[in-house]
């Protein structure tokens, strides 16, 4: 997820979704405190509006698909929206 802050910041937000076994330990990190959420109940957690957008389009989009998405982050009457693109290797698709 791509997003501007402050007019002065790009910045990237990497959200990965998968599953793991019981018991799987998260490794430490500098990027603040890690947990695991089941993806049913991230909506409920006090995280970003962007974390909120990203995880409602994988409960209804990504889920049933292995396409890999980008999304960037926009407003839309002080409201926080995103627009989705797919990301493909269109090279491979395009004769040269």
């Amino acid at each position: 997820m791509h997003r501007i802050k402050d007019e002065s910041e790009i910045r990237i937000q990497y959200i990965f979704i998968g599953e793991v076994q019981a018991g799987s330990r998260l490794m430490e990190s500098d990027e603040g405190r890690l947990m695991w959420v089941d993806c049913g109940n991230v909506m409920n957690q006090q995280v970003t509006a962007s974390t909120k957008e990203v995880m409602g389009h994988y409960l209804e989009t990504g889920i049933h698909s292995h396409k890999t998405y980008i999304g960037t982050m926009h407003g839309i009457q002080g409201q926080a929206a995103m627009s989705w693109a797919v990301l493909e290797d269109w090279e491979s698709r395009v004769s040269l």
